[in-house]
Parts: structure tokens; sequence; C-alpha cells
């Protein structure tokens, strides 16, 4: 039997039962995928920290449409469907929808192809 070496980092003990109290105050965050969140203010100040995102401050020019991505609201779409795809706000149903007549398309393109170049074999 081969033997398996798994590396251990032995730390203190952490009580991990008692809860860890955040900022009361909520900001803006904007990730570096694109996606906006409402976050304490301390969570996302290590995040700017860490370079994995930028807190979006009310002087900001989209602030409002970035508030409204962030607390899932939108006047076209409605709450219930809300999703965010790529830093743009989109209904579940478009982020789930399939272009089935291009697939088809592009799958009858490619048959037509594969059949010409067996008969060019042949």
């Amino acid at each position: 039997m081969a033997e398996i070496t798994v590396p251990v980092n032995i730390g203190n003990k952490v009580d991990v039962t008692k809860k860890h109290t955040y900022s009361p105050v909520s900001v803006v965050f904007l990730n570096t995928k694109g996606q906006v969140h409402m976050v304490p203010q301390d969570l996302a100040l290590n995040q700017v920290k860490s370079h994995r995102g930028h807190i979006i401050e009310k002087t900001h020019k989209d602030y409002m449409k970035l508030f409204k991505m962030a607390v899932g609201y939108d006047d076209k779409i409605g709450t219930a469907k809300f999703s965010q795809v790529a830093g743009k706000v989109e209904s579940i149903q478009d982020a789930n929808r399939i272009p089935i007549m291009d697939l088809i398309k592009k799958e009858e393109i490619e048959s037509e192809r594969a059949k010409k170049d067996i008969e060019i074999k042949k």
C-alpha cells in the first residue's frame, strides 16, 4: 500500500460557537467578477485589501443602479425573478434560456460538412 502524507498546521484553539459581530454599516461592494453585493463595511474593507473588489461610494454616478442590483430590485424584471450575470441584471428565465434554434442550425451545418468530408474521402 502507498502511504499518504497530509500536511497539518497546528494553531491556537478557536471558539467556533462565538458569534462574530460585524459592522452595523452596510456598503455597496463590487467584486472582481462584476457582481454587486450589500456587505458589512469591515468585510468589504478586508476584501478591498485582498484586491477582490472595491466599495462603491454614494457619490459614484452609478451608485443607485448598483444599489438596486445589490438588493435585488429591478423595475422591469421584478424581484422574484432577479439574477446577476457578469455584472448585468437579467431575469432568471433569460439566464436559463438556451438558443435552441441556433444550436440546431450549427449542428446541421457541421453534419452537412461531415457528410461532404466522408464523400470526398471515398
